[in-house]
């Protein structure tokens, strides 16, 4: 008996011992090889499967490269996609439940009782079973309570409502992706653009600060106004540096929005400045669209829903509990009469306090519904500011371009004028220079105006909630993609935006005629005055298709003729004219110049490039006039089909 007393106990104890080992859990810090396996993974995966970049990219690629690589943007989807999961089990929580169980018992004796009658207090001194010492087990047995299932249905819609929530988000967070990459983007352009012309000049600047130093102490200028001069280059210096830096973190900047391995050398494509769309008249009808749109407001709209769908889970779950069951049943134990059975019930269940809790139900309910719309209210408010607020950002953007452009044309005409001048030596390299670093500090100014407006029509689109991404573009290439964006946003921003001109005036390329008097009617002069007009033009966003081509009486683009003559008395004359693709003048201007001394080639480009930028505006208003007349044909043909 002690034998029996002992083993009982170590069976008892063998079983608690392991329990207790196994659920004392201690503290372990990752070591050192964890952590650098964890680094390792993750770098791996941190630009795993990306397209190369074998050129310069587009403004439509970067779009593209972002939406596929962001990493913000792949946990939004991420995010989706584990909602969607989320809601097909939810679906599956409505359907009934169908047990199947199976199970072996055995023992070493019998499981015997006797009996004792109630009556007399006599115990049957006979043992009696009804169990075999082994025997198995099996049930089917299939359950559904209609309270669950209606919690489930209700859980299940607000599932759903949640997809739909993180789908809004994704959403939103695609739009800042596009918002933030047409900032950098632009300013990129500017900072890649610029960069060489920077470099060139400051090594010039240096030197330029040798030779005035060198002036000073040799006594050929004195000290005050070398240093005035000195000071003032430096400042111009500083200044170009500043704005450099500033401009060249967008490359960075746009690095980690496309997700581009660090180190890894790109180029943005230097594309011609795009017009910009007109500032939107039609505010009330974007503030309506937007407040339709914005996906923070539809976010509001499914979080309503899911709180109406709790208060139906709360009242729900006050409702009376009805079980049904049934299922088949299998005991092997050879004393059962009969061994399988199929067993049916219907169970009836209710909480009688539960009607005690109906009025907090219903206050908690009536609190979430007034909170959700003092939420949307607020919401609404803020994006009704929010575009308002862009569409005047715009408005001051496009004025401060507008003044940059400007600024940047009378620069650029005083660099011309002081490279003529310089190179006809009636003024000094050093003054040139000086003219020059000013010139391109301007344009940094300018290009950065640019980029800043590009940034400001981006708040604008992103502020009414505008689509961005078309559907299904996970399997498509970076190409294919780039196209799909390009198209996309310019029928949403078409549909969109109702502006007071007909449609946007885009830069439309033109071609040029130079034209020279017979002394100076070299190719080489003639190629030297066509390359000077053309970066000029192209400088200022007027993009040349073709150059001295023969006349045609109706060409594919409109015409520029620059023509430089010249007289007896000194005097040269450089004339622009405009010609439309039927041959027809639609504008004309003319630019007076003295000749100083020999009249040299450098003289001449410099007078070209001066005559140039002083009608830049002028070109630009025969360019409109022109893309004017082509709408209106196009519009005419339109009805005369109708």
């Amino acid at each position: 008996m002690s034998r029996l007393h002992m083993l009982t106990k170590t069976l008892i104890l063998v079983p608690l011992t392991l329990m207790v080992v196994a659920c004392s859990v201690s503290p372990k810090q990752m070591t050192d090889n964890d952590i650098k396996e964890r680094v390792s993974h993750d770098q791996m995966k941190l630009y795993v499967e990306q397209e190369l970049i074998f050129k310069p990219i587009s403004f439509n690629e970067a779009v593209a490269r972002a939406l596929k690589y962001n990493l913000d943007y792949r946990l939004k989807m991420m995010e989706s996609a584990l909602s969607a999961g989320i809601l097909d089990m939810a679906t599956y929580d409505t359907l009934p439940r169908l047990m199947a169980s199976a199970g072996y018992s055995s023992r070493s004796n019998y499981s015997a009782t006797n009996s004792m009658n109630i009556e007399n207090g006599i115990i049957s001194p006979a043992f009696s079973t009804s169990d075999d010492k082994s025997h198995t087990t099996g049930s089917l047995q299939f359950t559904w309570n209609a309270l669950d299932f209606g919690m489930s249905y209700y859980r299940a819609h607000q599932r759903a409502d949640e997809f739909l929530v993180s789908e809004e988000r994704r959403k939103r967070v695609a739009q800042n992706i596009l918002m933030d990459v047409r900032s950098a983007y632009w300013r990129a352009v500017g900072a890649q653009r610029l960069l060489r012309k920077a470099n060139d000049l400051n090594t010039r600047v240096h030197r330029a600060l040798l030779l005035s130093r060198e002036a000073e102490t040799q006594g050929l200028m004195p000290p005050r106004e070398a240093l005035t001069y000195q000071r003032l280059l430096l400042d111009s210096v500083a200044l170009i540096a500043a704005r450099r830096q500033e401009l060249s973190f967008a490359k960075r900047e746009l690095a980690a929005l496309l997700n581009i391995t660090p180190g890894t050398d790109f180029s943005v494509v230097e594309q011609q400045e795009t017009s910009l769309m007109p500032v939107p008249y039609n505010v009330s009808e974007l503030e309506e669209f937007a407040i339709s749109n914005r996906p923070e407001l539809k976010e509001e709209d499914y979080r309503r829903r899911i709180t109406a769908f709790e208060a139906k889970r709360n009242f729900a779950s006050l409702l009376p509990g009805i079980s049904f069951n049934t299922g088949i049943n299998y005991d092997s134990n050879s004393f059962n009469y009969n061994e399988s059975w199929v067993d049916t019930g219907v169970q009836l269940s209710y909480n009688l306090l539960s009607p005690l809790s109906i009025p907090a139900i219903r206050g908690a309910g009536k609190a979430r519904a007034m909170n959700d719309e003092a939420r949307r209210l607020s919401l609404t408010m803020a994006v009704i500011t929010q575009v308002r607020l862009s569409i005047e950002q715009y408005r001051l953007s496009l004025n401060k371009l507008e003044i940059a452009r400007q600024s940047n044309l009378v620069d650029q005409r005083l660099g011309a004028y002081a490279q003529a001048a310089a190179n006809n030596q009636s003024d000094t390299e050093l003054e040139l220079i000086r003219v020059q670093t000013r010139a391109l500090n301007s344009e940094f100014e300018r290009y950065a105006a640019y980029a800043e407006a590009q940034a400001a029509f981006g708040r604008v689109y992103n502020s009414l909630g505008l689509e961005v991404v078309p559907e299904g573009f996970e399997s498509l290439s970076i190409s294919e993609l780039a196209s799909q964006v390009e198209s996309h946003t310019r029928a949403v921003q078409e549909d969109v935006f109702a502006v007071k001109t007909m449609t946007a005036l885009q830069s439309r390329p033109i071609e040029l005629r130079v034209q020279l008097p017979q002394a100076q009617q070299s190719l080489s002069n003639l190629h030297a005055v066509q390359a000077r007009v053309i970066e000029a033009l192209m400088r200022n966003g007027i993009s040349v298709s073709k150059a001295n081509q023969p006349l045609q009486l109706d060409q594919e683009r409109p015409l520029l003729v620059v023509s430089l003559e010249t007289d007896n008395a000194s005097n040269s004359k450089w004339s622009l004219e405009m010609i439309d693709t039927m041959g027809k003048q639609i504008g004309y201007q003319q630019y007076l110049q003295q000749i100083t001394g020999t009249y040299s080639i450098a003289q001449m480009l410099g007078e070209s490039e001066a005559a140039v930028l002083a009608n830049i505006p002028s070109i630009q208003q025969w360019l409109e006039a022109q893309s004017w007349s082509l709408n209106a044909s196009h519009i005419t043909q339109a009805g005369s089909n109708l």
